[in-house]
Formats: structure tokens, sequence, C-alpha cells
């Protein structure tokens, strides 16, 4: 009985502690004074405040840019048609055409892609975009959340902010014109 009452013991030490479980209870040690804290409170309050207004601008950006939708090329984007059948022969040349003083290689794939598999709808260069501009925000987020010098409410504040700010309906014009893609997409590439 000796025996198993020390190799237990033994098992006991030798299994993993778990890293989750550590950090958990790190937050809550953190958090719980701010929680029970007048300020706290209030941080807390302001934070939702910050929440739902970023949840609002983004939902009024979404509904703007399905409102004004329309499948119909306008300005630059006309060069799309007149590129279809060098899109349906595969002609990759078409990628690297100049478009005024720059090309457009990325962004003219995924012209090439909602011509070919829906239709020139412009669906696809919407939802790019929309995940390019998405991304930023969350490429930047992420950032601010990892810098550990800031309190976390801070860390907090700054990307709630950033994320009403990045949602303003003044947004959907860049988000909701399929050819601006190039904007959202280079973005999202310095970020």
């Amino acid at each position: 009985m000796n025996w198993i009452t020390k190799s237990s013991h033994q098992l006991e030490h030798k299994l993993p502690v778990n890293p989750y479980h550590e950090r958990w209870v790190s937050l809550r040690t953190r958090v719980r004074p701010f929680l029970t804290s007048h300020s706290g409170c209030i941080g807390l309050l302001f934070l939702l405040f910050l929440s739902l207004w970023a949840a609002s601008n983004w939902s009024l950006t979404v509904q703007k840019v399905v409102h004004y939708y329309n499948p119909l090329p306008a300005w630059d984007y006309w060069d799309v048609v007149q590129h279809l059948q060098k899109y349906r022969a595969l002609d990759f040349r078409v990628l690297w055409q100049q478009h005024n003083e720059h090309r457009i290689v990325f962004p003219e794939i995924v012209f090439a892609l909602d011509m070919l598999l829906a239709h020139g709808r412009q669906i696809l260069p919407l939802a790019f975009s929309f995940i390019c501009y998405f991304g930023t925000w969350a490429v930047i987020s992420w950032t601010v959340l990892s810098d550990k010098s800031l309190r976390l409410t801070i860390r907090y504040t700054a990307i709630l902010l950033s994320g009403v700010v990045i949602g303003w309906q003044g947004s959907a014009v860049a988000l909701g014109m399929p050819f601006l893609l190039q904007w959202t997409l280079t973005q999202f590439a310095s970020a």
C-alpha cells in the first residue's frame, strides 16, 4: 500500500501543469479588482458603449453597401468587360496590362475570377474588399492586444475605437466600388 501511495504521489508531480488554467487564474485575479471598483464599472460601461458603437457603424456600412449594390460596371471597372474574352481564353497577359500609370495584377485576378465564376456580378471583389478591410483591422487589433506594456483597458479601448473609425459609413464608398479593391488590398498588405 505504501508503494501505491508513493507512486501515485510521484505521478501527480510528473503531470504537466495546464497553462490555460494558470492564465485563467491570473486573468481572474487581475479582473476581479477592476470589476469591483467604481472606476472599473465605468470603464466596463465605456468599453460596452464602444463595442455597441463599433458594431453599429459596421452594420450601417454593410447596409449601405448592400442597399447601393449595383452589378453594372462603372468607370474604370469597364475594363473588365473588355478583358472578358482574354479571361475566358486564360490569357494571363491581361493581368500585366497597364491601367493608367500602374498595373493592378492581384485585383485583376479577382476581377477575372468574378467574371468567370460569378458571371461579373462583382460579388468576389466586394467580398475580397471586405475581407481585406476587416483583416487590416484584425491585424492592427492583434498587434495592439499583444503589446503587454499597455494596460488591458487601454488596449481594448484602442481596438474598439479603431473599430468605430474603420467601420465608419464613409468607408462604404471604398468598400462598395469593386475597382477600389486595389486600395483595400494595398492597406491589408501594408498591415
